[in-house]
């Protein structure tokens, strides 16, 4: 893929974040994109502070 799993960041531009919606990701309702746009921006957080 074009992101890096582990850290958020856009395998393509160095420094570049890729979370949320920008994911694209299709999942039943009840939460589940939230849950997955919380999660994706926690761990970009913790690797752009850590970078």
């Amino acid at each position: 893929t074009e992101i890096n799993p582990k850290t958020m960041e856009s395998r393509i531009t160095a420094g570049l974040y890729i979370v949320g919606e920008l994911l694209d990701i299709h999942a039943d309702t009840g939460g589940y994109n939230l849950q997955a746009a919380f999660t994706t921006g926690w761990v970009a957080g913790k690797a752009a502070a850590a970078a």
